[in-house]
């Protein structure tokens, strides 16, 4: 065998162990975002905007309304340049821009690790950064997301890679500045990360005694020119220097929630163990001459204190992703610059030993740091897995307790480190400040079951070109109902609403939702109609809305509107349902006889005008709903007995009774709808004393029979009351 064959095999050995190394690593990376895939209500903002260029109708949210709702542009450019060239719609495309960043950030992070200064340790260190980020949560949710967070991530390392071997090569830094102003089109933090990673550059400069205008230039010309060109262009098409997310969000300095919010997932992530460690690693490479750790941590503290002043972020640990890659390189080096330390005690007392005390002490360290990285993280995970539906997963907060997290608590020092996670979990997340993953991914889900099936009427002319709804959350419904003018609550795509409000103390804050539009303004926006979660029946879309539109056999769209008149004209001639007012049977006016009767003192005050306010607002309105019946005594109390008999009514086909009812749940007392032989139709507990519940009683398969409702109070506790009570039937909208 040559020497040449020799090399060849040794080399072709060498990779089929790094090989079987690494890919455990890889697959466990691959494996847990794969287990926490989802994506942001929030990303699909950007979603609608990408809709709206591919249309034609420019970057806006609304046609004809220029307001940059969005912190992504490139982002939103590349997912339109897909979408226009292949076709791939951006809720796809945008997992697999996440998968090439991620992809592309490893590599960067190999390439860091092949430039450090110990070419012996580099196998080592590449593994150990790798592991910690395979076991970080944190870095598998933010894998996807379709959010910009991974493609900002990559540009950042990249600029951070050739800024850190770019002095006296003013090509690398033009790439490095390049690599940055993408930062800045990606996100708009991107200049602050860039102007540190210069000063790191200039103290290099100073240190080493080579000062370069050239290199400055290199530096600085591309990433002025490139982003003040950005503004510029903002400014001229939106007519804002800022995204309109930053006037939406920003409203004063919040230190205590950031520092909370720092404090939380320095815990959580597992950094606690891991800076003293990167800390010497840091040390350690100085000694040889290279301190790009410096760069980083220059960096990362400079978006720290930017961070804590704001008052940290709604997402957990969004923010902090280009973090992880520099902290875990900087400790597993500082792992083993400890081990080499330890190594050199251990051979000065035993000079024969062959032990390699450096890598068992580093491999040591690096267990401990993984561990206690995933360990919260983990726990966290398993404690928020069982809150699975919107209603027990909003306002979320987690608090980690030897009952629910046993193991975690077997870790020594947890026992004093989650007590005060625990206290500062509780603070920020009651203020929206790093809200559960799963509270997110809970949303998202049930966001896309409400609001995707409006996809088949999207760009078909179906919704009339004037419909205007206003919203709360318009991220996947505002995505699928692109046809509607949406007007943002939250101000986020909202310039008016964004310039307004926010007048609330630090302490009855919400992150990101400090501003809230005005009923008065809404209405001058033109607000109306209200859309309503897609149902897949006519029958359950008119329960759901005064009027119902069909958009295919299994596709209905419920919807409201202040504005009968417009429903009539812009509706013509379409698929539209709503119901009519077969029979008044609760809707009590002020001298006129009901026809009901009232039997037993609960019910000797017969009509009432003291009824509790009105939850559910219906357009347009069946009947007034502000006098009623019920049992409650003048102390506002129960008290007596007795019942109350609406007249009898007949039960026409598909018919449902609607009513408002309120009272204090008794096992003795309700709302029941009986039959003129008596039986039970229905039979109803109301339990809100404060407002009146909004509900529906289906009549279907009692059609053709008569029917009353009746009131029943059987004991002194408990109480009943109800009002706007309508006997509905279902009709089309051009026969009326």
């Amino acid at each position: 065998m040559s020497i040449e064959q020799g090399a060849r095999q040794m080399g072709w050995r060498r990779a089929s162990l790094l090989a079987l190394l690494f890919a455990p690593v890889f697959v466990l990376m691959i494996v847990y975002a794969r287990s926490t895939y989802w994506q942001c209500d929030d990303a699909y903002i950007s979603f609608r905007y990408v809709w709206q260029w591919v249309h034609g109708h420019g970057l806006v949210w609304n046609v004809d309304e220029r307001v940059e709702g969005y912190t992504n542009f490139l982002w939103v450019v590349e997912l339109s340049a897909i979408w226009k060239v292949f076709g791939i719609a951006p809720e796809i495309a945008c997992d697999w821009l996440s998968t090439i960043c991620t992809i592309a950030t490893l590599a960067c992070i190999v390439t860091l690790v092949h430039r450090g200064p110990w070419k012996e340790r580099r196998t080592f260190v590449a593994f150990g950064t790798l592991l910690l980020l395979a076991t970080s949560r944190t870095w598998a949710v933010w894998s996807t997301s379709g959010l910009e967070t991974r493609q900002f991530t990559l540009f950042v390392v990249l600029g951070m890679l050739l800024t850190g071997s770019g002095l006296g090569r003013p090509r690398r830094l033009i790439a490095a500045s390049l690599a940055f102003t993408a930062a800045e089109f990606t996100r708009p933090e991107g200049p602050l990360l860039w102007a540190m990673a210069g000063t790191w550059l200039l103290l290099e400069m100073a240190k080493e005694r080579r000062f370069s205008w050239r290199d400055v230039f290199a530096y600085g010309v591309p990433l002025v020119v490139l982003v003040g060109a950005h503004y510029l262009w903002r400014h001229a098409y939106y007519g804002d220097w800022f995204p309109n997310t930053y006037y939406a969000k920003y409203v004063r300095p919040w230190p205590e929630a950031g520092l909370r919010y720092y404090g939380a997932a320095a815990i959580e992530s597992g950094a606690w163990i891991m800076l003293p460690c990167a800390i010497v690693g840091a040390f350690a490479r100085a000694r040889r001459e290279d301190r790009k750790h410096f760069m980083a941590a220059l960096v990362i503290v400079a978006h720290m204190i930017y961070l804590v002043r704001i008052g940290g972020d709604h997402f957990e640990m969004r923010p902090l992703d280009f973090y992880w890659p520099f902290l875990f390189l900087a400790t597993v080096e500082g792992m083993l610059a400890i081990g080499a330390r330890v190594q050199s005690w251990w051979r000065k007392d035993r000079p024969q030993s062959n032990l390699a005390v450096e890598h068992v002490v580093a491999s040591l360290l690096l267990a401990i740091a993984a561990v206690y990285g995933f360990a919260v993280q983990e726990a966290k995970r398993q404690y928020t897995s069982q809150f699975v539906t919107r209603e027990a997963s909003h306002f979320l907060v987690v608090k980690l307790d030897h009952e629910n997290s046993p193991t975690l608590f077997a870790l020594p020092g947890m026992s004093l480190l989650i007590p005060a996670y625990d206290s500062m979990q509780a603070y920020a997340l009651l203020h929206g400040v790093g809200t559960v993953w799963q509270e997110h991914q809970v949303f998202w889900r049930d966001e896309l079951r409400n609001w995707k099936p409006y996809e088949i009427a999207r760009g078909r002319n179906v919704i009339p070109p004037d419909s205007i709804t206003a919203r709360g959350s318009i991220g996947v419904s505002g995505y699928y109902l692109a046809d509607i003018e949406v007007v943002d609550q939250k101000g986020l795509t909202d310039r008016h609403v964004a310039h307004t409000g926010g007048e609330m103390p630090n302490d009855q804050r919400y992150m990101a939702h400090d501003r809230y539009a005005q009923p008065e303004y809404i209405l001058e926006r033109g607000f109306n109609v209200k859309v309503e979660p897609a149902m897949s029946s006519r029958h359950d879309a008119l329960l759901a809305a005064a009027y119902a539109l069909q958009l295919s056999s299994e596709v209905w769209m419920p919807f409201s509107s202040r504005k009968p008149d417009w429903v009539e004209k812009a509706f013509h001639g379409e698929r539209v349902w709503k119901w009519n007012v077969a029979r008044e049977v609760g809707c009590f006016q002020e001298g006129v006889d009901s026809g009901w009767k009232f039997e037993g003192d609960a019910f000797a005050f017969g009509v009432r005008s003291d009824v509790p306010i009105t939850r559910t607002v219906l357009w347009p309105p069946r009947c007034a709903v502000n006098r009623g019946v019920s049992s409650r005594d003048l102390r506002l109390n129960g008290g007596g007995t007795g019942t109350a008999r609406s007249p009898l009514f007949h039960i026409p086909p598909e018919a449902s009774l609607e009513l408002f009812v309120y009272g204090v749940k008794g096992d003795k007392t309700g709302i029941r709808v009986v039959d003129s032989q008596g039986e039970v139709i229905a039979d109803l507990h109301p339990n809100e004393t404060v407002t009146t519940m909004h509900e529906y009683v289906g009549l279907a398969p009692y059609a053709g029979r008569d029917a009353r409702v009746e009131l029943y109070d059987g004991d002194d506790e408990s109480w009943v009351g109800a009002c706007g009570i309508v006997l509905l039937e279902p009709h089309p909208l051009e026969n009326n």
